[in-house]
């Protein structure tokens, strides 16, 4: 028996995880039947010549080939994982399509898989493509420099309404990077001339680009290396006669992951009707990693409708890439069906909700904290298996998830029915709580579970400012450091190898923020 995969295509820059069905089916009988499966070659990405840039994503062609000596290949299959999300199935322009046109979005990280199924319906494994970041550095990006006259001209079709130009025989503009692959856009249009190239010194085009009509943020030349390194781009405006006009609007860079991964996310989320929850999904955008929501994804009742029409299209673009904890309110809907729904196998055991995963050189554990319907209590399933997994899987560093708050400020205020789950972790050395629940940001110095400061205690993150209504602060509690009820936004956690930093970044026309770093216990 052989298995064939059923995939449902994606469509669009970034979409939520699928489940992928599996049915059984009658292999070839009989002597001479193909068992052999197809050899794939690993898919390669690259910036797509001609290509337009925009302010959110970037034009990319994923390229692959494979053989079969026997029955010929009859269907590719492609995947996509974005920031160490989910895979996603992505549709082709045909079954045996060999390149798809696709967009990715800076600053984040990607990484592309495909097998193919032959006409005997032999499946061959996945051929890995590697894991890569995308950057969009512009025209005012730190490593560039320019000789000659250059101007900053303005236009609202330039990224950002802005680029650089010159027409002015032998103006330089070198641009110093680290990468695999770079690529350069710009204009073409009337009264635009020629480019020279260089590339780490060695000239390698000439650019030509004068066209009858204008258009902007068009890739107009790209360089490959089989690894990445220290790299120069050299543009060279040729200045040539009546038409001279060179104009940098960009570059787009591909190069390794970052070192360090980050958690980022905020709880209290989604209302329908507020747009507090769209402008922190734009933060979302920009920050590559590992998405947590803690808790009250979708208000007011966590239902099937409004995570489709509240989360989904804010928070739900980044769902293959997030890892949530349900909230009181996912539970407003019996046995939060429409959640556990909603994630799949993301959430953890439908009816439990609690998992756990390395990130980096760190564990974190998302935890259900409605302890009234799960159990919390010292010698509960959940604590159980919470400590059984601690002693199974020491880390240095550790971090949780879960929604209602031990200690918190805020208009709920303490909920000691979470400190079993608190004892187990600081037992173990955890470093981090983050919650949520209070619709507010605060954050209190490392202190026991029953609230007492102590550098060997668990720092705690109330980042309740997804999108919801804000709320005031009530009695300040022992420990609290910093707090701020009046500005949306998310917390960046960069996890180090035997510590972290922290950052609250607000969303676009705020000026609040909490930053700072620590060692693990």
């Amino acid at each position: 028996m052989r298995v064939i995969e059923r995939p449902r295509a994606v469509a669009g820059t970034v979409a939520a995880s699928l489940l992928i069905g599996l049915v059984a089916a009658p292999g070839p009988v009989g002597a001479g039947a193909d068992a052999l499966p197809p050899v794939i070659a690993a898919p390669a990405a690259a910036p797509r010549p001609g290509g337009t840039v925009t302010s959110s994503s970037l034009p990319f062609v994923v390229s692959w080939s494979g053989t079969d000596a026997g029955s010929g290949i009859a269907r590719y299959q492609l995947q996509r994982r974005v920031d160490g999300g989910s895979w996603e199935t992505l549709a082709l322009p045909s079954r045996t399509a060999g390149s798809l046109v696709t967009r990715l979005r800076p600053p984040h990280e990607y990484r592309f898989r495909v097998r193919a199924t032959d006409a005997a319906g032999n499946t061959g494994a996945w051929a890995m493509g590697a894991t890569f970041r995308v950057r969009r550095p512009a025209e005012d990006a730190a490593g560039l420099a320019t000789e000659g006259p250059w101007a900053l001209r303005r236009a609202t079709g330039y990224l950002g309404d802005r680029a650089l130009r010159s027409g002015s025989a032998g103006a330089t503009a070198t641009f110093t990077f680290t990468g695999s692959q770079v690529a350069w856009f710009g204009t073409r249009g009337p009264g635009y001339g020629s480019a020279q190239v260089l590339v780490d010194g060695a000239r390698v085009a000439t650019i030509d680009l004068r066209r009858d009509a204008r258009t902007y943020r068009r890739i107009l030349f790209r360089h490959a290396w089989p690894a990445s390194g220290p790299h120069t781009l050299v543009i060279r405006v040729a200045g040539t006669a009546g038409h001279p006009l060179v104009d940098i609007d960009g570059f787009v860079v591909v190069d390794p992951p970052a070192p360090d991964p980050v958690l980022v996310g905020a709880g209290d989320v989604a209302v329908c009707g507020q747009d507090g929850d769209s402008a922190t999904a734009r933060l979302l955008d920009g920050i590559a990693g590992r998405v947590f929501v803690a808790g009250d994804l979708a208000y007011p009742d966590g239902t099937t409708r409004q995570f489709r029409d509240c989360y989904g299209p804010t928070w739900g673009r980044w769902s293959s890439r997030t890892s949530p904890v349900p909230g009181n309110h996912e539970y407003h809907w019996a046995g939060a069906v429409p959640y556990f729904a909603y994630f799949g196998a993301r959430a953890g055991t439908a009816g439990r909700g609690w998992y756990a995963y390395d990130l980096g050189t760190w564990r974190v554990y998302h935890l259900n904290s409605n302890c009234s319907i799960v159990g919390c209590a010292a010698g509960s399933e959940q604590v159980r298996w919470l400590q059984a997994d601690l002693a199974a899987l020491p880390r240095q560093c550790v971090a949780a998830v879960w929604h209602q708050p031990l200690f918190s400020s805020g208009r709920h205020g303490n909920n000691a029915n979470v400190r079993a789950l608190w004892q187990a972790l600081e037992a173990a050395g955890a470093e981090l709580v983050i919650n949520g629940h209070d619709h507010d940001y605060e954050r209190f110095a490392p202190q026991t579970a029953t609230g007492i400061a102590s550098p060997g205690g668990i720092r705690e993150f109330v980042v309740g400012t997804g999108g919801a209504a804000l709320r005031g602060f009530g009695t300040v509690k022992p420990n609290s450091q910093r707090r701020n009820a009046a500005t949306f936004g998310v917390l960046r956690l960069t996890l180090r190898a035997g510590g972290y930093d922290w950052r609250f970044v607000p969303v676009a026309g705020s000026s609040f923020t909490d930053s700072g770093s620590a060692t693990c216990h």
